[in-house]
């Protein structure tokens, strides 16, 4: 009997359709840095190591939402100041409407993939 219907009305089977992607917010202003020992930040107590870095990631997440294509390029291999993966994957983490994408993965992932089409 289930063969019988098997025959009668083939299985069809459908892909889900793609989720549509949303649109990068554009980047905040980037405030200009004072110089060291000067404005509120010099009346602001120590930053932990972990709250320092947690920062710096978020300041190259807004960085790289203000470059261009070719500006982000020369970050990523920037010899003078290396931006490593793990600031790269925190950055991520913390802002993720603010790393570029490329075909649905962040652009640093891709740029590095064997199969980027």
């Amino acid at each position: 009997m289930s063969q019988v219907v098997l025959i009668e009305r083939p299985v069809t089977v459908l892909d889900p359709p793609a989720p549509p992607h949303p649109r990068p917010t554009p980047p905040p202003e980037l405030e200009p840095e004072a110089p060291e020992g000067s404005g509120p930040a010099a009346d602001a107590p120590e930053l932990s190591p972990r709250a320092a870095f947690q920062l710096r990631c978020e300041r190259l997440a807004r960085r790289l939402a203000a470059s261009t294509f070719e500006e982000r390029i020369d970050i990523y291999t920037d010899k003078e100041e290396r931006v490593t993966y793990r600031e790269l994957s925190t950055a991520a983490a913390l802002c993720p409407e603010l790393m570029p994408v490329i075909n649905g993965e962040f652009e640093w992932i891709a740029l590095t993939s064997a199969d980027l089409d």
